[in-house]
């Protein structure tokens, strides 16, 4: 967890130590093909999502498209089921909606800033809150920054960019997973480019997220990584990385 959210009610509770006795597991947008590490002994799960059902081991979905984040979607379950919101409950989900939908503004819809509304009128501390959310960044994640910004490619007219992380620059830099993840957002901001393609070496290979400000579903990148068994992108080394790139940009010219 980012220490930045450290101010936030038990957040010294949090533990990715699973505990010996439970009775219900639940999941935040947990998708069906991740391999689960929890012995469930036919515990009740619930699984809260703005995006997929997952019927594969979940006893109740609870499913909303038209909400902007997995948050706003947890707010109405507080009061559909008539759960009193505190203060220090307030703090956590403006926190949660200001991570998923106020910081990447396109996101946001009307349900998101009525429930705003709402949370402030709990007499949350707002300055308080965005200076925690915004001003707690790490030095590591500015020293990685323009490394990843300088590997920027535009293809397609500017259409189309490419950045990439190389494993040698998180370990000179010390930054984490925490550090880069909202990287591709950042390069989205700029006006000509409408999909952004990131490209990390992991351990089994080469792993590539995308980001569009169109439809990601008409881009059908999974689906692409299907057909095709994703057979190309396992045990690459580093210059297969380049490789790699060259591939999926010509797929996502193809399909645009």
């Amino acid at each position: 967890m980012p220490l930045k959210l450290n101010f936030l009610e038990r957040f010294s509770k949090i533990t990715d130590q699973i505990p010996r006795f439970y009775d219900l597991i639940i999941y935040i947008d947990y998708p069906i093909e991740k391999e689960m590490k929890i012995n469930f002994n036919n515990t009740k799960t619930i699984n809260f999502s703005n995006y997929q059902k997952n019927d594969v081991f979940v006893t109740v979905n609870i499913v909303k498209t038209q909400y902007s984040s997995i948050t706003e979607i947890i707010y109405k379950f507080f009061k559909n089921n008539k759960i009193t919101i505190s203060k220090q409950i307030a703090q956590c989900l403006y926190a949660g909606i200001y991570e998923n939908s106020l910081k990447n503004i396109t996101k946001s819809t009307k349900k998101t800033f009525k429930i705003i509304n709402k949370l402030i009128k709990l007499n949350i501390n707002l300055s308080y809150i965005n200076a925690n959310l915004s001003q707690r960044e790490t030095l590591a994640k500015y020293r990685l920054l323009p490394l990843i910004f300088n590997s920027l490619e535009l293809h397609n007219q500017g259409k189309i960019a490419t950045i990439y992380l190389l494993d040698k620059w998180l370990k000179q830099t010390g930054a984490t997973y925490l550090d880069y993840k909202d990287i591709p957002n950042e390069i989205l901001n700029i006006a000509i480019v409408d999909t952004v393609l990131f490209f990390r070496k992991v351990k089994n290979g080469i792993r590539v997220s995308l980001k569009s400000k169109r439809n990601i579903k008409q881009l059908n990148l999974s689906k692409y990584f299907k057909n095709n068994k994703n057979e190309m992108f396992a045990n690459c080394n580093t210059a297969e990385l380049f490789e790699a790139k060259r591939i999926i940009v010509n797929y996502i010219k193809k399909v645009s």
